[in-house]
């Protein structure tokens, strides 16, 4: 996925919501929720050659918050299994991410708001292949790209929005 782990707070399958999500998830919608608002700074280290950091932060001022999560993550992903009674080595399984997210929210008046939610995330990865086709050459570059721009209001008659959503 190119969703990094640390962005992810829950994921929500909801079946069939046809009022709040439309006729195209009559299957079901997967609703992700994002972190939370807080400060902190994430190291792990593990098997397989992994390591990963992430930060983030949250700033708060007047009627505007601000938070930004950065991170990277390496995992080696080569390593030695036995099928049939022989020894095998699996390499070409290495996997390697950068990602910064970043959202800022605002009350701008008494009746409107602004919301602004930036993610990109940079993969590089091998592609092994199965024990009996090795690929030792193959890579995977994923980038991703995604903003939202929000602009609500409420009024004596109702509150309505304006939603401006971008993926590259």
């Amino acid at each position: 996925s190119q969703l990094p782990a640390p962005f992810i707070k829950s994921i929500h399958y909801i079946t069939y919501d046809i009022n709040k999500y439309g006729s195209g998830s009559i299957d079901g919608v997967v609703d992700f929720k994002p972190w939370t608002n807080s400060n902190s700074v994430t190291l792990s280290y593990g098997s397989f050659g992994h390591f990963s950091g992430n930060t983030k932060l949250n700033f708060y001022y007047k009627n505007t918050s601000a938070d930004i999560l950065i991170g990277y993550k390496k995992d080696e992903g080569n390593y030695s299994y036995s099928w049939k009674d022989n020894n095998y080595e699996r390499k070409n399984n290495d996997f390697e991410q950068k990602y910064f997210s970043g959202r800022v929210s605002a009350i701008l008046t008494k009746r409107v708001y602004g919301k602004i939610f930036l993610l990109r995330t940079e993969q590089n990865r091998g592609v092994a292949g199965q024990k009996w086709s090795p690929n030792l050459i193959a890579r995977r570059k994923d980038d991703l790209f995604t903003s939202a721009f929000t602009l609500g209001w409420n009024s004596k008659n109702g509150h309505g929005k304006f939603d401006l959503i971008y993926r590259k």
